[in-house]
C-alpha cells in the first residue's frame, strides 16, 4: 500500500477507514508515518488510541514509546486504551524482573477501584516481567468473573506475594 493512499485512509471521517490504514502502516513498517500514527494516541475515539498503541508497540517496539505509555495507562483514559497501554508497557519488561515495574503492577492490581481488566492485565504482567507461567485456566476465571468479590477471590494473593519478595 503506498503512503499516499494511507495519508489519505488517515484523513478519512470513516473511523474504520482510519483504523484500517493505521494496522495496514504497522503491517508495512511505514515508519515515515511514525508521527501522523503518533497523533492518534490523543484522539479521542479508543478504538484508535488502541490501534496507534499496537502500531508503536507491538508492531514496531519502538524503544522510547514505553515512556509515552504511561500517561495512556492513567485513571482519565478509556478502560480499553489503559489496558492496551498496560500490556504494551509490560512488553517493554518482559522477564526484566524489574522491582520498579513489578511495584507498579502490584499497586494496580491491588487497586479495588480500578477496572477488572485492567487489574487482569497487571496480574498477567507481573508473570511476564518476573519470567514466570501463569495458568491460562486461571486467567481464563478471571475474565469471566460475575463481580468484583469474585475477581478478588481468585487472584493468588500468595502467589503475587511470594513474587514480590523475590524480586525487592
Amino acid at each position: 500500500m503506498n503512503i499516499i493512499r494511507l495519508k489519505e485512509k488517515l484523513a478519512s471521517e470513516d473511523i474504520d477507514d482510519i483504523y484500517d490504514a493505521l494496522i495496514d502502516i504497522g503491517k508495512t513498517d511505514c515508519y515515515e508515518l511514525m508521527e501522523d500514527v503518533r497523533r492518534f494516541l490523543q484522539h479521542p475515539e479508543p478504538d484508535l488510541q488502541r490501534a496507534a498503541i499496537m502500531v508503536l508497540g507491538t508492531c514496531w517496539s519502538i524503544p522510547d514509546f514505553k515512556h509515552e505509555l504511561i500517561p495512556l495507562m492513567n485513571k482519565g483514559e478509556d478502560d480499553d486504551v489503559r489496558a492496551t497501554a498496560l500490556i504494551n508497557w509490560v512488553g517493554y519488561y518482559a522477564g526484566t524482573k524489574d522491582p520498579a515495574v513489578l511495584l507498579t503492577l502490584n499497586d494496580l492490581l491491588r487497586d479495588k477501584t480500578e477496572d477488572l481488566f485492567v487489574r487482569m492485565e497487571a496480574l498477567r504482567g507481573i508473570a511476564r516481567v518476573a519470567q514466570t507461567d501463569i495458568d491460562e485456566k486461571l486467567m481464563r476465571e478471571l475474565e469471566r468473573a460475575s463481580s468484583y468479590a469474585g475477581f478478588e477471590s481468585l487472584i493468588p494473593w500468595d502467589w503475587v506475594d511470594k513474587l514480590s519478595e523475590r524480586t525487592s
